[in-house]
């Protein structure tokens, strides 16, 4: 048995619509303030969300039942946790933030990304993924004014 599904693969959206994505990012700590370098290290949790059509989410659940992840058929209201390499192969968002200058492990150790599958309808999907991450962010400051500008 063979799926098209990588993660680069756009899932179908609901409708033919464009696809909405809410983003969400809670700040954890910041630590390691380098002044001279103009860096910090930031831990912090990032959560998109998004409801794709229904055949992409049968998809993804086949998936999961051919790799033994999963061996119940998808029936609305169900919920599937996917964690580790199976959730590498599920199309999540790309995220790009120009001052990051590096990615980092988290300070916690163990799996630190999930998504939550969950089947709302015979029409759509509601996709959640869950991350821990950290990373060194570049602050560039300008001293121009100083002390009389606003950073």
């Amino acid at each position: 048995m063979c799926f098209a599904i990588r993660n680069a693969d756009l899932p179908i959206t609901v409708n033919g619509s464009v696809l909405d994505i809410d983003v969400a990012i809670k700040f954890m700590d910041i630590s390691s303030i380098k002044l001279l370098d103009m860096e910090y290290r930031l831990d912090f949790f990032l959560t998109f969300e998004w409801k794709v059509h229904r055949k992409s989410c049968d998809a993804y659940i086949a998936q999961l039942i051919y790799n033994k992840i999963t061996n119940n058929k998808p029936i609305a209201g169900d919920e599937y946790l996917v964690r580790g390499f199976e959730a590498l192969k599920i199309w999540k968002p790309d995220i790009y933030i120009p001052e990051m200058k590096k990615h980092e492990s988290p300070t916690i150790s163990g799996n630190t990304y999930f998504i939550m599958i969950l089947v709302e309808s015979n029409e759509t999907c509601h996709m959640r993924y869950d991350s821990r991450a950290a990373a060194i962010f570049s602050c560039q400051y300008n001293f121009r004014s100083y002390p009389y500008d606003k950073q």
